[in-house]
């Protein structure tokens, strides 16, 4: 009997302190190894054997390729709205890479509406986009509500610091007065 068909392996290594133990780890090599022996690899990959996905042509996408911007029913159009970078700067790359990363996501974005609206009608995809333009409504509420409690307490703290500077400085000069006259006591002292 082989150590898979004797033990069921479960390791959460956070949790489970035994996978430390030598024999264990070397428990795990050996299913590993016998896993590998088992597995004969496909040749033209892995996946090779499944069928190609068969994409359906909902009515959206449908009206979407039709009017592509192209008409080739690319419903991907190239930006050619943002110019490709002209110098080696990284701070220009890096303006044309979150620009080229926002049009993908606006485009995955597109997308994902579509297949919302294919799959489970307009109702809920407008239901959806009302749920996510109210969170967004509600964030920005809080983050009015936190910049309003944020100056708030700078404004206090501005007030308080004001105030116990007044004091420092108070005490500064009593400081100062209280050494003035150790100064001169001590000087009288010595006469």
């Amino acid at each position: 009997m082989s150590i898979l068909e004797e033990f069921e392996f479960d390791s959460l290594p956070y949790v489970d302190k035994e996978f430390e133990d030598p024999h264990m780890q070397a428990a795990v090599r050996e299913a590993i190894a016998a896993e590998m022996r088992r597995f004969k690899p496909r040749r033209g990959g892995y996946i090779s054997h499944l069928p190609y996905p068969s994409l359906k042509q909902t009515p959206s996408i449908k009206s979407s390729m039709q009017s592509s911007p192209n008409g080739d029913g690319n419903i991907y159009s190239p930006p050619t709205d943002i110019p490709a970078p002209t110098s080696d700067s990284p701070t220009e790359w890096r303006q044309v890479n979150n620009s080229l990363k926002s049009r993908y996501e606006d485009t995955q974005s597109t997308l994902l509406n579509m297949r919302v609206a294919d799959e489970y009608g307009q109702a809920v995809l407008l239901a959806s986009n009302t749920a996510l333009n109210g969170n967004a409504s509600a964030v920005s509420e809080y983050h009015q509500q936190a910049l309003i409690e944020v100056n708030r307490v700078n404004e206090q703290r501005a007030v308080e610091q004001a105030h116990a500077d007044q004091e420092i400085v108070a005490l500064k000069r009593r400081r100062l007065g209280s050494l003035q006259r150790i100064i001169q006591v001590k000087y009288a002292t010595e006469v």
